[in-house]
């Protein structure tokens, strides 16, 4: 019977979970944290995995409350514990948890160390599976404990004097592997429904005992399985650290390609005995499998609606980046509906050949346990960049390619001063410039990269409607958008959705322009009316605009019944009969008021267009009149 209590944490505040994590010595008083959670759904999927004694919950959390939570686990597991946390303000949700049958509850403004262990110990003594005593089991620090505490920001000095950690770990050379399952993030948890195989620690160990004939370069290697709590037990990935002889790294990575290449293609079972032990259930997993769990049952409707999610930037009213908060309705017209072709199409993206389902990343060597946490951050660091590189199934830091210089900042106030001129082809050619180069900049991060799509196409579809372009189904089907952008499995499955946007808007301004009096003829007659005093000629005017000054003489022609000229002068002519109207300046001056700098000229073309001199106007319009 055993006898350390396992604890699983689910709070959205990171501060408040690391904060339980550190609050004492757990394992000096009888307990594991065995995983963290950020929501009720990604703790259904910890606990499939992590088998915890208690699970200390807090009741208010997005995507799924600790009300639907603490009853789907008591539904599906009611052996375990559950403590919740909550504020005063919150007492009516605790009473309900309590007819769930939770065990205690704790008040977040009173959290102290004492209070919480007295609640954890009264909790653990009530379970009968385990022998709680109160004390640890005296066997002093175990390799995934202190593994834990490493990956947790201990120092290694800190964790364990020295002559232990070389008794545990008594190798010259460390590497850290780990290996991401998007599909299992984006299903809220690092083993997803339907992954049966064992554990990434003893995947490596099955994969690297049989990996000829590597084994002999390999040499005597050692597998500890880095504990889910450390590197995200909800997150769809894992980790472990191999222990190796010094230069036996090229080897590792030669092994982890095999099994990499292995797990990418399941058809080929021959390339390594890995592949078929990735099907083998762990002992007890058929057995589990045979009732439903709990985290299927959280796929189905709840009876309170789930909470808004992600709130997105703010910004200046200049022009620059804003984004909505929250997500929209789920049934609203998504913008990837008619984007199937193009979407798949896409290297990397879903239905793709190179859509990997599951990737691998191994860092680089190093000699001491004090170079732990910067390994580990940067393995974390390593496996991100699978967003950036969809074909790869195993990522090493030595062949990513060099990167160039850092990225500019998208100049977004020049974006939008050309969409406001409506200048729709030069805007939009440099924003996919930019968003292709992002894509392929492995240093931007994939939250970066989505983050920047989702401003640009919220400011895009705001402008329009200001524009008075009938934007009525791009608005509707923006949370569509917001909703496929944050799970767009890779940079180009992303990018691809953004030209999906833009085809559709060019389409629709295509439409717009083809119509009678349209937002171009509009914005040119407005120019001229307003600058008509000034030097204007169609090169000029082309320039502003970006047409060229030939189109733009035939478009005129074809958009308004004058033509350039034509319509400039009776603008500059129709100033004038105001100015000569008024008395007061002299036909000289008002000729220079109107655009003319030639008196001479002035005069000629105001007879052709009212019959009468400049003079002669004055005397049949005198002042007053």
């Amino acid at each position: 019977m055993e006898q350390m209590c396992r604890v699983l944490i689910v709070d959205d505040e990171v501060l408040v979970r690391q904060g339980i994590r550190h609050y004492l010595d757990w394992e000096k008083h009888g307990f594991r944290i065995v995983g963290e959670a950020s929501n009720g759904r990604e703790g259904l999927e910890a606990i499939e995995r992590l088998r915890p004694h208690i699970v200390l919950t807090d009741i208010v959390m997005p995507i799924m409350e600790g009300e639907e939570f603490t009853r789907l686990i008591k539904k599906h597991h009611p052996e375990i514990e559950v403590i919740v946390l909550s504020s005063y303000g919150e007492f009516d949700y605790v009473r309900s948890t309590f007819q769930n049958g939770v065990a205690d509850y704790i008040l977040k403004p009173k959290l102290e160390t004492q209070e919480l262990l007295r609640v954890l110990q009264n909790t653990a003594k009530r379970i009968p599976s385990i022998r709680y005593t109160g004390e640890g089991s005296g066997a002093g620090p175990d390799a995934e404990s202190l593994l834990e505490k490493l990956a947790s920001g201990y120092d290694a000095d800190e964790a364990a004097p020295p002559a232990v950690l070389a008794e545990l770990f008594p190798h010259a050379e460390f590497v850290l592997v780990g290996r991401l399952n998007p599909a299992g993030r984006r299903a809220g948890g690092a083993q997803h429904a339907g992954e049966s195989g064992p554990l990434l620690a003893e995947r490596l160990r099955q994969a690297l005992a049989t990996a000829e004939p590597l084994a002999a370069a390999l040499g005597p290697a050692r597998v500890y399985g880095l504990p889910a709590a450390a590197f995200g037990a909800a997150a769809g990935s894992e980790a472990a650290l191999v222990g190796l002889e010094a230069g036996r790294r090229t080897a590792l990575a030669a092994a982890l390609r095999q099994c990499a290449a292995a797990e990418a293609d399941p058809a080929d079972r021959s390339a390594s005995a890995f592949a078929s032990s990735a099907d083998t259930p762990p002992s007890g997993t058929a057995e589990r499998q045979e009732r439903p769990s709990a985290a299927s049952d959280a796929s189905a409707p709840s009876e309170r609606p789930p909470a808004s999610s992600t709130a997105r930037t703010d910004s200046s009213a200049s022009g620059e980046a804003r984004t909505p908060g929250g997500t929209g309705p789920r049934d609203s017209q998504s913008f990837g509906s008619d984007l199937n072709e193009s979407h798949s199409a896409a290297p990397g993206s879903a239905g793709s050949a190179s859509n990997r389902s599951v990737y691998w990343a191994a860092g680089e060597s190093f000699s001491s346990l004090r170079d732990f946490g910067s390994s580990y951050r940067r393995l974390r660091e390593l496996l991100e960049t699978r967003f950036y590189f969809p074909d790869r199934s195993l990522i090493l830091p030595e062949e990513l390619p060099r990167p160039g210089e850092p990225l500019p900042s998208f100049d977004l106030h020049r974006f939008t001063e050309e969409i406001k001129r409506q200048h729709f082809d030069k805007a939009f050619c440099e924003l996919r410039e930019y968003a292709a180069k992002m894509a392929g900049d492995y240093r931007s991060t994939p939250m970066g990269l989505r983050s920047f799509l989702g401003n640009i196409v919220f400011n895009l579809i705001t402008l329009l409607g200001n524009m008075d372009y009938d934007a009525s189904d791009l608005e509707e089907a923006k949370y569509g958008f917001f909703r496929e952008i944050e799970e767009a499995p890779n940079a180009p499955a992303a990018v691809s959705l953004l030209e999906n946007v833009l085809c559709r808007i060019e389409s629709k301004v295509a439409k717009h322009t083809d119509q009678p009096g349209d937002a171009n003829m509009k914005r040119l007659l407005a120019y001229i009316d307003e600058h008509y005093a000034q030097p204007l000629s169609l090169t000029g005017l082309g320039r502003h605009f970006h047409f060229n000054p030939s189109y733009l003489s035939s478009y005129f022609a074809a958009h308004n019944k004058e033509g350039f000229s034509e319509y400039l002068n009776k603008i500059r002519v129709t100033k004038a009969e105001e100015l000569l109207r008024g008395g007061e300046l002299s036909i000289s001056e008002i000729s220079g008021r109107v655009g003319y700098s030639d008196p001479g000229y002035f005069t000629k073309v105001f007879k052709k267009h009212t019959g009468f001199s400049p003079s002669q106007y004055r005397r049949q319009h005198p002042s007053g009149r």
